[in-house]
């Protein structure tokens, strides 16, 4: 066997087990990182409604791009904000819920922030938004109606 061929194998094997290494260090401190954001995010003054949104669309399944121009239209017409600003915020929530462990969880902590953070009727709103996000494909499905009969049970809302 030809020696240049070992000492080849044997250095991509130092540099596979060297990229592993740094994956393995890496990896962990980007997450945390990432996760600080996204706490971060829920604390920006349209986050929590642009989670709720996208998350309420997620539980079907991947977002769809009915889906995404019903969430835009709803936080640039509802919230006032400005049509790009809209697509940045859409993009960083997408990003938030994907790196949480589910939906679910995003609802939660979303639920939370908008009772402690808004008024009867802010709530109102926004659980109106969340219905019209879900009824993009023929009406809620069943899990999405619980989630919203959930939300509007947390934040205490007859609707």
């Amino acid at each position: 066997m030809d020696p240049f061929l070992i000492w080849f194998a044997l250095l991509a094997l130092m540099a596979l087990s060297a990229g592993i290494v740094f994956y393995q260090i890496i990896t962990p401190s980007w997450l945390k990182q990432f996760s600080q954001k996204s706490k971060s995010f829920v604390e920006m003054p349209n986050g929590p409604i642009a989670l709720l949104l996208v998350a309420i669309a997620e539980i079907r399944g991947p977002i769809t791009i009915l889906e995404r121009s019903i969430i835009e239209r709803q936080l640039t017409s509802n919230l006032s904000i400005h049509a790009e600003a809209t697509v940045a915020l859409v993009d960083q929530a997408i990003d938030t819920v994907s790196v949480e462990s589910s939906p679910l969880s995003v609802l939660k902590d979303v639920a939370s922030a908008l009772k402690h953070k808004t008024v009867s009727v802010e709530r109102q709103q926004y659980l109106a938004m969340a219905q019209r996000v879900a009824r993009a494909h023929n009406g809620p499905t069943p899990y999405q109606q619980a989630e919203i009969d959930k939300l509007a049970e947390h934040l205490r809302i007859q609707h």
